[in-house]
């Protein structure tokens, strides 16, 4: 019994990790087209104003989000070379973040 449940409790991070490489790997792809990089600067500055007013947060956690939303705004100009210079910056540091608890 108990081998059954400590299967369906690691599946379920399993699961739980493949959701999060999806959706960081989405976040990574979209900061490249044109019009949705926009939508996700608007998503990272949420994350960060929410970050930035959780006293429980760390002052990594607060950094990383902070840096990624203010990449993730120059990703979002379309100057050449900047721009995707600056979603690649975004798209580490959403990675990094992904690794900080809190």
């Amino acid at each position: 019994m108990r081998s059954g449940g400590k299967a369906a409790g690691q599946a379920a991070v399993g699961s739980l990790t493949r959701s999060a490489a999806l959706k960081t790997a989405g976040k990574i792809g979209g900061r490249f087209i044109a019009g949705m990089n926009i939508g996700i600067a608007a998503l990272d500055s949420a994350a960060f104003a929410s970050t930035m007013a959780d006293p429980k947060a760390s002052w990594a956690k607060k950094g990383i989000r902070g840096l990624t939303a203010a990449t993730s705004w120059v990703a979002a100009t379309n100057i050449p070379y900047v721009s995707q210079g600056a979603a690649i910056v975004s798209g580490f540091s959403s990675v990094a973040d992904s690794f900080i608890k809190r």
